[in-house]
């Protein structure tokens, strides 16, 4: 039996190296978990989610990806901003002071909403899927510092 649950283990993290999985969410340390988000259909697969588990994933990431796209999209607005403002003759420093700030708390908040995702998905799981759970982060997370080694 235990064989089994190994051999089951082993074939679902070579799937989930199959997949091209680290799209480049973006640096920062929700990255290994949002590698997984973006692509439900593995957490599905590699946890053998139920489907009030699966209904209840839907229902966290449609939360996440809110919260996570409105504060992007105002990151993108701050991001002119302070490149026009850079690029002023005179830049005002006060003011591209607090737009960093203001970016820089946008960027907590989605760390903010992906840990708030992560406790909240975890509470769902059996300890047998929390443990699957936590060896893919881990996984995409030693994956995540390779990559981040070779290119540097």
């Amino acid at each position: 039996m235990n064989r089994k649950r190994t051999a089951l283990l082993g074939a679902a993290l070579l799937v989930l190296l199959a997949v091209p999985v680290l799209a480049d969410p973006g640096p920062g340390p929700q990255s290994p978990l949002a590698s997984l988000v973006t692509r439900p259909g593995i957490l599905i697969q590699a946890l053998k989610l139920t489907r009030a588990q699966q209904d209840t994933l839907k229902g966290l990431l449609q939360t996440l990806q809110t919260a996570v796209k409105a504060k992007t999209t105002a990151n993108d607005a701050l991001d002119q901003q302070i490149r026009i403002a850079l690029a002023s003759p005179a830049p005002d420093n006060c003011a591209i002071g607090k737009l960093v700030v203001t970016r820089n708390q946008n960027d907590l908040a989605i760390v903010a909403a992906f840990t708030k995702f992560d406790k909240d998905f975890s509470a769902i799981l059996t300890p047998e899927q929390l443990a699957k759970y936590q060896k893919l982060k881990n996984l995409l997370l030693h994956r995540e510092a390779k990559d981040d080694a070779d290119e540097g």
